[in-house]
């Protein structure tokens, strides 16, 4: 079983009402695959390393990134000794060879070094931002740069569905070869990355998956750079597909305010308690729509 167990009230799952194994098989299976794959490869090639490198798995991230953010707090080595964070969280469904990678922000050197190590052509999606839903926000908050891989979101997400057989193993096998060799440039470099400020910051709550009250039920496309918030579906049964939006939406106004990404999105969200009645504006190919809908609590 993976964090969420046989799902239930307050589990996190999005299959309510739903007894059953959430296999999680790419969240995060498939990061902690890749985790130990890394730790077997590293152990072997220890003598070629210049550095340190701690592999960690972390616990309690669903509920406000609990185990990284002890971790900050309790390091294995100090902080100011810890020169770059690398997390790997859903790398196993390699679509399109399309690989997010955030973080790219918070050092000069990411972009260079991602893009000189992609020996697979993966079609990279960097983003600059060092905060996120995921455990390198607890090390970025600390002035550490980080890099978050990540093959982007789906239908399967926090649902039993989530299983070993709709995971891209030769897609993740390049994922993680890619991690390696990042790694390893970084551990054999001369000097410590500079740690620089992205230009967007957190929303209130950055790293809280629980600290919303309320859901619309889209699934963001991380993947694409647009004015707005592009959605590569919506959740079944959930508010956003009663209100009729469909995969490939771009959100650019809720209730009201101008939506330019995801920020803005979750901004919006919080002001909100279940069972609010908001509008959504959305562009649909050269369409702009406008759709009602009506907030459910978050499960």
């Amino acid at each position: 079983m993976d964090h969420l167990g046989m799902g239930g009230e307050g589990s996190g799952s999005l299959s309510p009402g739903t007894s059953a194994i959430h296999h999680g098989a790419d969240d995060n299976a498939s990061g902690t695959a890749g985790l130990l794959e890394l730790a077997q490869y590293f152990a072997a090639h220890r003598g070629e390393l210049k550095r340190t490198i701690v592999l960690a798995a972390f616990s309690g991230e669903e509920l406000g990134l609990l185990g990284s953010a002890y971790y900050v707090k309790n390091p294995l080595f100090p902080l100011d000794k810890t020169i770059a964070m690398l997390n790997m969280d859903m790398v196993g469904r390699l679509r399109d060879s399309v690989l997010v990678v955030e973080g790219m922000g918070t050092s000069p050197l990411w972009e260079s070094a991602v893009r000189l190590e992609n020996r697979d052509s993966l079609a990279l999606k960097l983003k600059p931002d060092g905060f996120g839903p995921s455990d390198h926000a607890s090390f970025y908050a600390k002035d550490i740069p980080v890099m978050f891989f990540f093959t982007n979101m789906h239908s399967d997400y926090h649902r039993p569905s989530d299983t070993w057989d709709r995971i891209n193993y030769a897609g993740e096998q390049k994922v993680v070869e890619l991690v390696q060799r990042v790694t390893a440039s970084i551990a054999n470099a001369p000097s410590r990355p500079q740690f620089t400020r992205a230009a967007s910051g957190p929303v209130a709550g950055s790293g809280d998956r629980q600290g919303l009250r309320v859901s619309l039920g889209v699934i963001p496309d991380y993947s694409e750079d647009v004015q707005g918030l592009k959605i590569t579906g919506t959740r079944s049964g959930s508010p956003a597909e009663k209100a009729g939006m469909k995969a490939d939406d771009i959100v650019i106004k809720f209730d009201g305010m101008d939506v330019k990404n995801i920020y803005d999105f979750m901004r919006g969200l919080e002001g909100h308690k279940p069972g609010d009645k908001v509008t959504i504006v959305v562009k649909r190919g050269t369409e702009v729509l406008s759709l009602n809908a009506v907030l459910e609590a978050r499960k």
